[in-house]
């Protein structure tokens, strides 16, 4: 098969990866691969696990890549594919069963924040993680990935965002300036 430019949209590279072009595959993989690195990461999964998640996710795409209905929307369906891989290692990881949210309301021990602090608290994150959405996808992905525990090195980001490792921190420091004043607004 000839081996058309960058500029396939993913309709054509579903279709052509369908018919075992194996550039169609990669450029899938390229085009992506910082989608679903990004994702696994952004939960905080260590990186030798999040290589494994993605390589996962890319082997279920592989095998339902018949199935996809609309391919102009494949990065939603990776998306989605990576989070469920994501909450499936998370639950195996957690250990025993977490409480009910009304086994949480019963007496706290001592010491420890009130309902209204707790209330307050969510409130104030989820104002946060609103300004962090209403950030451009690259600051989105940036905050993200730096929001992990651990957080990862200038390189693991660079590598995820396919970025300079040296434009790593001037690019954080203007995504967080940009934060600072999405959480004002």
């Amino acid at each position: 098969m000839e081996t058309p430019g960058p500029s396939r949209s993913l309709t054509d590279l579903v279709a052509d990866a369908r018919a075992q072009d194996s550039s169609a595959w990669n450029e899938l993989v390229d085009r992506l691969g910082n989608l679903v690195w990004s994702i696994t990461r952004s939960y905080g999964i260590p990186p030798h696990d999040a290589v494994d998640i993605s390589q996962v996710t890319w082997l279920q795409l592989a095998r339902r890549l018949d199935r996809i209905t609309d391919p102009e929307r494949l990065g939603l369906w990776l998306a989605t594919t990576t989070r469920r891989q994501c909450m499936t290692y998370l639950s195996r990881m957690a250990g025993p069963r977490r409480a009910e949210p009304y086994e949480s309301l019963e007496a706290r021990p001592s010491g420890t924040a009130s309902t209204e602090d707790a209330v307050l608290e969510r409130e104030q994150s989820r104002q946060l993680w609103d300004a962090v959405n209403r950030l451009p996808d690259g600051c989105r992905a940036l905050i993200r990935l730096f929001l992990c525990d651990p957080e990862p090195s200038y390189a693991e980001v660079a590598v995820a965002l396919d970025m300079p490792v040296n434009s790593v921190g001037p690019r954080r420091q203007r995504c967080l300036k940009r934060l600072k004043t999405e959480v004002k607004t």
